[in-house]
């Protein structure tokens, strides 16, 4: 087909050394090095590794029409998700809690928040010309993704809530698959050669899907023990009512926390000169 390429392509990105604070005495001192090295050789490195593989078709505009389709497999694993910790919503580069005790390491690796298996973009536009001076633009799109990993966070006896993971990082299932269809309707009407009026209309999330995007991840607020390497049915089969090991499990866990944009729709009137 000409005007248009199929590709394939291969992206893995990785941390080089990161710096972090961190403690031997469970917080009673501090100090500042980069995990598994110098100073911090006694503690695990800082990994976060991205790897994707894309398929794509691309038809530029040509012939009043364009296209452009790609599916992505990817994969984010690591015990590190950056300077931002998406759990407890923690922003203190460089001085966030994944390195600050050696209590808080266990289960820390594993699929990271921004871990999506799957994504599948499919775009098409075309152009309709009425006449000299009138035509109309049509353009679909489809964005599909796999949903994100879900944890199973426990209090920490020093840290509080959200500081622990019960089981292996994302080892809690996965939120649902995400579904979105787009539009876009123009009008444009042809003032001159150069001077082009056009009325859009742009229809965001048009069936008005509205799927789960995210559930609550505390377990438990309580200071629990890490199982290590465990697994969601171990963890669902902790009695809350053990007097050896009990613990207020939280209601709402698992239940969902947001949901997709519901329908939209933006207008506006442009002119090209």
């Amino acid at each position: 087909m000409s005007n248009a390429r199929v590709g394939l392509n291969y992206t893995h990105r990785q941390m080089g050394n990161v710096i972090e604070d961190m403690s031997r005495d469970e917080g009673a001192t501090y100090f500042i090095g980069n995990p598994s090295l110098g100073i911090a050789s006694d503690f695990p490195a800082a990994t976060r590794a991205y790897d994707a593989v894309t398929v794509y078709f691309n038809k530029s505009f040509a012939d009043l029409w364009l296209a452009q389709l790609s599916y992505t497999w990817s994969r984010a694993f690591g015990n590190y998700p950056g300077l931002f910790r998406a759990e407890t919503g923690q922003l203190d580069p460089n001085i966030n809690s994944d390195f600050d005790l050696i209590s808080l390491l266990e289960n820390r690796t594993g699929l990271l928040p921004g871990d999506a298996t799957h994504s599948i973009k499919l775009f098409g536009a075309k152009e309709f010309v009425f006449g000299q001076n009138f035509s109309f633009n049509l353009g679909l799109s489809y964005r599909g993704n796999s949903g994100t990993p879900i944890s199973y966070l426990v209090g920490h006896p020093i840290y509080g809530p959200d500081e622990g993971f019960l089981i292996p990082r994302g080892a809690g299932g996965r939120t649902p698959f995400v579904h979105r269809i787009d539009a876009n309707l123009g009008l444009n009407y042809k003032l001159s050669k150069d001077n082009i009026v056009t009325a859009n209309v742009d229809i965001f999330n048009i069936f008005n899907f509205q799927q789960i995007t995210s559930v609550d991840e505390t377990f438990t607020d309580d200071a629990l023990t890490p199982i290590k390497n465990g697994t969601p049915a171990q963890a669902n089969a902790l009695d809350p009512n053990d007097p050896t090991t009990g613990f207020n499990k939280n209601p709402n866990f698992l239940k969902p926390t947001a949901y997709q944009s519901p329908r939209s729709f933006r207008f506006c009137v442009k002119m090209t000169f």
